[in-house]
């Protein structure tokens, strides 16, 4: 008699939970978890999606690059060439009467060309490589060989550009009896600005061509092309001269 009184005393102070817990409780130490089932939560340990490594957004860098080469005596298809867009400048009248801008007619990408520091747009004449297109607008269909150049200045137009898609703009240029710059440079300076001093020439005139590859890193962006008289030999027959480009 006396075990079982002392049995059914101690039992009497004991209090049972289904499933064996405590309310409230831990079972040999475990994490207690809110909620049932397998979306219960851990009370003291860290939560699965609050605190999951944040990954970054991946950086997107713009892409430019700059070649240059001999450009040989020849006829330049802008309409073949040009399949995005393309430009060619002839002076009106004279040195200060305007410049003439042949562009692309269905193009919206090269815009007209502007005079950087001192000195004033000359026209080239008799150029032995000529510019062909069939496509144009104010001029809808000619060949011509004619450009424009600077003695002591610089000519500088804009190129749009986004980040859909790599383009490549060939300049096509000519210097005498003078050195030169090119510059060329991102608005939004995602790539580093190239540039480019080895084109010179002496007495007789040396055409060029420049093929620029270009990307941006976001939309409504624009390439900056400078082309610059760093020095001439002559004040009546030294120039840098542009012929026109294209833009695939």
């Amino acid at each position: 008699m006396r075990a079982s009184l002392l049995v059914s005393i101690a039992c009497a102070a004991c209090r049972f939970e289904p499933g064996g817990l405590a309310a409230g409780g831990t079972d040999g130490g475990a994490d207690a978890t809110l909620g049932s089932g397998s979306e219960g939560r851990r009370l003291d340990g860290p939560n699965a999606t609050a605190d999951a490594p944040k990954m970054d957004a991946p950086i997107v860098v713009g892409e430019l690059t700059l070649a240059h080469a001999n450009q040989p005596d020849t006829t330049l298809d802008f309409t073949t060439d040009g399949t995005l867009d393309w430009a060619h400048w002839t002076s009106i009248g004279g040195p200060g009467r305007g410049v003439e801008y042949d562009h692309k007619v269905s193009g919206a990408a090269v815009n007209d060309v502007t005079t950087v520091r001192t000195g004033a747009v000359i026209q080239i004449f008799n150029v032995t490589i000529n510019e062909a297109w069939t496509d144009g607008t104010p001029t809808l269909a000619t060949t011509t060989n004619t450009g424009i150049g600077t003695v002591t200045g610089g000519l500088q137009f804009t190129i749009a550009a986004d980040s859909a898609s790599t383009r490549t703009l060939k300049f096509y240029v000519g210097i005498k009896n003078a050195t030169s710059r090119l510059d060329v440079a991102l608005s939004d300076n995602s790539a580093t600005a190239v540039n480019d001093t080895t084109f010179t020439a002496t007495s007789s005139a040396v055409h060029g061509v420049y093929t620029i590859t270009y990307r941006a890193a976001s939309t409504g962006q624009h390439v900056t092309v400078t082309w610059s008289c760093t020095s001439n030999s002559s004040s009546t027959n030294s120039y840098v001269m542009a012929l026109g480009e294209t833009l695939q």
